[in-house]
């Protein structure tokens, strides 16, 4: 069975250029191995067999970084005609690609936990065009929170408010769908302009996932990630 994981590796970060100067975000050394090669390994140990890179910032350095695993799995590399934004993006992966759903993650996101409720198919008879993986942590203060009303989003809930609860964890299962009314090469926010407007016709589905979230975009995760491998 093909799995499908579009990763949206398009970002430069710009708070780690003092760790990956011209290189993109997800080129960031962990332990000496660019961190999208650490990335792809972890969600193939998942059951991810095909690859598809959103590219954008730096897209030649990331080809030619994932050539050297080219004989472990399929990789397919979008490149960007301009700047899509995180919804651009997808909607422009999954049209080169003829996908009418996949799974999508950041570029800049190590996920520990079992994402085997994200290989199941979207629920489109019950309207659901985007399902979110959450985790669950101590204080959802940094990230902004994940509101849930049975197996559906109600709310998301702004950075800056202390307390446990569910966040999201950047990997969602996306149909094309989500996207009706949209025109290809599009510019446009993937949270802002797709996800939260579907969140209030409810059409946004929510699993929970156990395990661990590390944001290497955000100094302090990249330097806990790399002491793993130190």
């Amino acid at each position: 069975m093909n799995r499908y994981c579009i990763i949206l590796a398009g970002g430069f970060g710009t708070r780690l250029r003092a760790v990956t100067g011209d290189l993109p975000k997800c080129l960031a050394p962990i332990g000496g191995i660019p961190f999208i090669i650490r990335q792809m390994a972890g969600l193939a140990d998942q059951g991810f067999n095909r690859f598809v890179l959103a590219l954008g910032v730096g897209a030649g350095a990331v080809v030619d970084c994932v050539s050297t695993v080219k004989s472990k799995y399929e990789i397919i590399n979008i490149v960007e005609p301009h700047a899509l934004g995180t919804g651009g993006a997808i909607l422009n992966a999954l049209n080169c690609t003829g996908l009418s759903e996949a799974v999508v993650i950041n570029g800049d996101t190590y996920l520990t936990a079992d994402l085997s409720p994200m290989f199941f198919s979207l629920d489109t008879a019950n309207d659901e065009l985007v399902r979110i993986a959450g985790i669950r942590v101590d204080d959802r203060q940094r990230f902004g929170g994940v509101e849930v009303d049975g197996r559906w989003v109600s709310e998301f809930i702004e950075k800056g408010v202390s307390g446990s609860g569910l966040i999201n964890s950047g990997c969602y299962r996306v149909g094309i769908n989500a996207f009706n009314g949209i025109l290809p090469k599009t510019k446009l926010s993937f949270e802002d302009q797709v996800l939260y407007p579907l969140v209030q016709k409810r059409q946004v589905g929510f699993v929970s996932i156990s395990g661990e979230m590390i944001d290497i975009g955000v100094p302090s995760d990249y330097w806990k990630m790399n002491n793993c491998y130190s």
